[in-house]
Formats: C-alpha cells, sequence, structure tokens
C-alpha cells in the first residue's frame, strides 16, 4: 500500500496512517524495560508536564491534564524502581500520557526539548536530555513565569525549595545523568550545540526569550556535576 505523504520540508513528514490508531497501557508490558530507559523516559515526561504548563500557549484543558500528570509521576516514579509495582508503573503511564495533552492542542514545548534535540543528534538518549536540561531551563525560565504558573508547580512539587531545585534532587535520586560529562558531551562542542538549538522551534518558543550566548552559558555552568541548579 502507497501512503501519499505531506511533506512540510525535508525533514518533517505528515500523514494520518504515521500515527497509532491504538495506544494499550499495560504496566505488564514494563516489567523487562531496562531501568535506565524506563526512569529516563519518566522524567522525559514530567519535562513535558513543566514545559506545557508553563508555555505562554497554554490553555486551561492541556494545564488541567498536565498538572494531574506531573503528581502522578512525581509520586509514582520513584516507586516504580520496583518493576513488579504494577501500580505505580500503571500511574506512571497515565501521567506520560497526560503529559502530551499540550502537543495534542499545538502547545509548543520551550527549549529543554529544543537544546535536547541537538543533544539527541550527538548521541544523548531522549530521556537523558530532559534529565540534564530540565531543571536548568525551567530555573532560566523562572522570572518570567506569571504567579499561576509558580504556584502550580510548587504545589505540584511540595518542599521548601523552588521547584527547579526539588526537580533537580528528584533526578540525582534516580542516578540519572545530569551534566554533560555523564553522556559524554566534549565541552569544545557547546558553541556548536548552542547555535543549532536555536533553529529549534521549541527553543523558540521559550516562555522567556533565549539567545544562543544564553545556551552556550546553560550549557558551560553543566560540563561537570553539579550540587544544585
Amino acid at each position: 500500500m502507497s501512503l501519499e505523504i505531506e511533506v512540510i520540508d525535508p525533514d518533517r513528514y505528515l500523514h494520518e496512517k504515521l500515527v497509532s490508531d491504538v495506544v494499550i497501557l499495560d504496566p505488564n508490558t514494563t516489567i523487562y524495560t531496562p531501568e535506565h530507559l524506563w526512569l529516563s523516559s519518566g522524567i522525559r515526561a514530567i519535562d513535558h508536564c513543566i514545559e506545557t504548563i508553563t508555555s505562554p500557549m497554554s490553555n486551561i484543558l492541556a494545564n488541567t491534564a498536565c498538572l494531574k500528570g506531573l503528581r502522578l509521576l512525581l509520586g509514582s516514579l520513584k516507586p516504580s524502581r520496583d518493576p513488579t509495582n504494577l501500580s505505580a508503573r500503571m500511574e506512571c503511564q497515565l501521567g506520560a500520557w497526560l503529559s502530551v495533552t499540550g502537543l495534542t492542542q499545538d502547545v509548543m514545548l520551550m527549549a529543554s526539548h529544543g537544546i535536547g534535540h541537538i543533544l539527541g543528534s550527538y548521541g544523548v538518549l531522549h530521556g537523558h536530555t530532559s534529565c540534564i536540561m530540565a531543571p536548568h531551563i525551567m530555573k532560566f525560565n523562572w522570572p518570567h513565569m506569571s504567579d499561576s504558573m509558580k504556584c502550580d508547580l510548587m504545589q505540584a512539587f511540595g518542599g521548601n525549595e523552588e521547584p527547579y531545585q526539588l526537580l533537580f534532587e528528584y533526578i540525582r535520586d534516580l542516578e540519572m545523568p545530569q551534566s554533560l560529562a555523564a553522556v559524554n558531551i566534549a565541552p569544545d562542542a557547546i558553541p556548536d550545540i548552542a547555535r543549532k538549538s536555536m533553529f529549534d522551534a521549541f527553543t523558540q518558543s521559550n516562555l522567556r526569550p533565549i539567545s544562543a550566548k544564553d545556551v552556550e552559558e546553560i550549557l558551560q555552568n553543566i560540563i561537570e556535576n553539579l550540587t544544585a541548579v
């Protein structure tokens, strides 16, 4: 069967047949998923939630769904390290499903994902890019977030510290990579990553305007492991 696929540009293709008709969420299917893949995918979903909640394009439906998804993921990802904890794994699957609500409504994500796409071209795993970038972009955007955005995140994360610091500590507790060195990115690659990041639509849709110089400064600060954001 041939498909008439719409070519938006040489790197983007659209067709309804390229999307699954059904997605089955069954925690039993996750038992043999490698732990690093499971946990980093969970952080990726958390990143989806955060960048939807704080997107200037967000709406009440996407916001509500992603807030619920964020709470589910924050509460269940750590206990889901036990692959036999099927209730925690199910909550993670539900949280990940809710985390893409914004994308289905044309809510653009932001710089953590944009920079992450370029890190991916250097061989960094998809979920690991969020483990590295999400807390730092969240901190970068924090001064530009509305009071309601901050309130939503603070309620979801709880604790006495800023949510971006709590996210950093959450990722550290999961023993996921949090520096460029941990994923074998050399410092001399930073200017190229920063430059290329500016061509990604998600970088351009960041809540706080971000330049290649900003990206380079953020990356320079995370060459090695940190104890805080």
